[in-house]
């Protein structure tokens, strides 16, 4: 099975998109690159497209250049008037699109589909970043292999802390036995799908102090809807341990 090397479902690079560059030679003339998102296709940055202040050292081997014109047998670059801001979002840009690219690639070789083609490329659109919604939406991963999807959630998702930090000063006479009965409520609002856990932050033996109240963290990679779920049971719990706690002592949300 041969894989597409492109990142994109294109060819050649958009006119006025900015573009990462291998610069292979640099004489008098210009600057001579390949464009790796574009399985290495040669580009030209003639001297002519450089603003005043604007020096690309003799040994720098990688820079980002605008597209002037894109065509088959030529595609010029410029790194006249890079504005800062787009800079950093083509930055921002390659480095998501190489991630996600890789880790098409990756699992295609494994499953032995070419997901790059039937997936990947399908969710590309003509706007920085290129594979934004393919993050931002995610129910194309709800026909895909297990392994994939937790994988992906675990290096392109950005998941919420799963974990509500809280304090008991617990002043009944009963207080270690209180403390318990409140663990065993708060535990008690698990479900199958959500397992809770309290870390507790204090000496052995002392009567209530800082507590740490969180989704196990075989849960914290799990499925969008499962994400939404262990929030909402901890917001439950928490509303357990409160009414529970303040019977005895006093109760508090934060460190």
């Amino acid at each position: 099975m041969e894989l597409p090397k492109y990142f994109y479902p294109l060819d050649l690079p958009l006119v006025n998109s900015i573009v990462f560059a291998h610069i292979v030679d640099n004489d008098k003339i210009g600057l001579k690159c390949t464009l790796p998102e574009f399985n290495g296709k040669y580009a030209f940055c003639s001297l002519s497209n450089f603003s005043e202040n604007e020096v690309i050292k003799r040994n720098e081997k990688d820079a980002y250049f605008e597209v002037l014109e894109s065509k088959d047998n030529i595609i010029e670059l410029s790194r006249f008037g890079l504005r800062k801001d787009n800079l950093k979002k083509a930055q921002e840009n390659f480095m998501l699109s190489k991630k996600i690219y890789n880790f098409f690639k990756k699992w295609s070789i494994k499953l032995q589909t070419d997901l790059i083609t039937e997936v990947l490329w399908k969710n590309f659109t003509d706007e920085m970043p290129f594979y934004s919604e393919l993050i931002k939406d995610t129910k194309w991963l709800d026909n895909m292999n297990e392994g994939l999807v937790d994988e992906f959630y675990s290096i392109f998702i950005e998941q919420e802390d799963l974990s509500i930090v809280f304090q008991m000063l617990i002043t009944h006479e009963m207080g270690v036995d209180i403390i318990y009965k409140i663990y065993d409520a708060a535990i008690a609002c698990s479900t199958e799908n959500v397992k809770l856990e309290i870390r507790y932050h204090a000496k052995n033996g002392d009567v209530g102090s800082l507590y740490t109240l969180y989704v196990d963290s075989a849960h914290e990679n799990a499925h969008e809807n499962a994400h939404e779920s262990a929030k909402k049971v901890l917001e439950k719990t928490i509303k357990v341990i409160e009414k529970k706690a303040i019977k005895y002592g006093k109760f508090k949300i934060g460190p």
